[in-house]
């Protein structure tokens, strides 16, 4: 089903995408593609960037549990 989220369905961009590119870097390092599970992790990191996950004065206005998503996903990327 991942493979269905595009690069097309990330405008406008959302924390939900970072963490299925999440999702796709762990399963795909562990069936040992490599190349791809970096390629995941890298879309994860720049969608993560794109949305400002590591400046916490972006949090402002959002919904405390998309707060708290946006902070885990984050520190598992970092």
């Amino acid at each position: 089903a991942s493979r269905h989220v595009t690069v097309a369905t990330y405008d406008p961009p959302t924390s939900t995408h970072v963490v299925i590119r999440y999702f796709d870097t762990v399963y795909h390092f562990c069936e040992g593609h490599d190349a791809t599970s970096h390629a995941a992790f890298g879309e994860a990191a720049h969608i993560a960037v794109t949305l400002h996950m590591h400046e916490e004065a972006s949090y402002e206005g959002l919904d405390p549990i998309e707060c708290e998503m946006r902070r885990r996903t984050f520190w598992l990327l970092f």
